[in-house]
């Protein structure tokens, strides 16, 4: 029996359904049955905050307590603290330009990079404030404000994963959508989505695995072994919305844009473990993906996530 949340929890407006089952995945893609999380955003989310306890217990998505978090590796940081270089509840990562706030720094510097636009949730890019410029740890000088959420640690394994969301265009801007172990081993990693502003025609699909039996050189140059897919069926991803998806199974892993199929791999074996759900907007530097920002480039920039749907599956 399904539980049905008509009123908004959380900021969220949710439908959750215990143990849902989906058909085998065809060349299209296949959503049957509830999804076991559907989210859609009517207000900006109440964060998880404050700190979890090392090591976390993974929890289903369809739990009671349900919680999107702020920032990057959320609850793993200790509290807030204003002086500068000495907090550490900012998140970013090497060559990019931006940081993230978690829901500690966010109400003591009242800050946020998240509103709300046309019903949807908008993560939004723009200048790093003086004031919140001091309390950056020592070694991260950034120049950009920007956000990042996740479910840690709600996850699971296996599953349908699929956000609907309009991306920014420009130089330097990295919208991503992606999926890490509860356990904190790298690799594995499955990158449900990632666009590169400077090409925002084309949306790339990759498994990061220290089991995987091939290695492709792009696009990333991690020591480890990667294969990417790229899709630019849909014209410009920032023209409008579009859904991004990953089929997640023991087999194999699919991706989708817009429903239709545009790679499948088998699933390594170190992807058989619970992973979360991460959506970020970065802002690459020199020595990054997407490279840096240019004069073209126009801020503030926005990702809008519209809805978030995952279904499960059964091993």
């Amino acid at each position: 029996m399904g539980l049905v949340c008509a009123a908004v929890l959380a900021g969220l407006v949710c439908v959750l359904t215990p143990n849902p089952l989906l058909a085998e995945t065809g060349s299209a893609a296949d959503k049957s049955g509830r999804p076991i999380l559907d989210l859609a955003f009517s207000s900006v989310p109440n964060w998880r905050s404050g700190p979890m306890p090392w090591p976390p217990l993974p929890k289903p998505f369809d739990d009671k307590d349900f919680i999107l978090s702020a920032g990057l590796m959320s609850g793993l940081r200790p509290a807030f603290d204003k002086r500068a270089g000495t907090n550490s509840a900012w998140a970013s990562l090497s060559n990019e330009e931006e940081a993230y706030p978690d829901a500690d720094a966010m109400r003591l510097l009242q800050i946020s990079p998240y509103s709300m636009l046309d019903g949807a949730l908008a993560i939004t890019a723009a200048s790093m404030p003086a004031s919140a410029a001091k309390t950056l740890p020592r070694d991260m000088v950034r120049r950009y404000l920007s956000g990042a959420l996740n479910t840690y640690p709600f996850s699971q394994t296996y599953g349908y994963f699929e956000i609907t969301a309009s991306v920014p265009s420009g130089d330097g801007l990295w919208p991503a959508f992606w999926l890490l172990p509860v356990d904190q081993a790298w690799p594995p990693e499955i990158d449900i989505a990632e666009v590169l502003g400077g090409d925002s025609r084309t949306a790339y699909f990759s498994l990061h695995s220290s089991d995987l039996a091939w290695v492709h050189a792009e696009p990333h140059s991690y020591n480890n072994s990667t294969t990417t897919d790229s899709s630019s069926a849909a014209g410009d991803l920032s023209q409008k919305f579009h859904r991004y998806a990953v089929d997640w199974q023991p087999d194999f892993i699919t991706f989708y844009l817009d429903d239709a199929m545009v790679g499948r791999h088998a699933t390594p074996r170190d992807m058989n473990k619970p992973f979360y759900l991460i959506i970020n907007l970065a802002v690459g530097g020199p020595g990054s993906w997407p490279g840096p920002t240019s004069r073209q480039t126009r801020f503030p920039a926005v990702l809008a996530i519209r809805s978030i749907k995952i279904w499960k599956r059964q091993p």
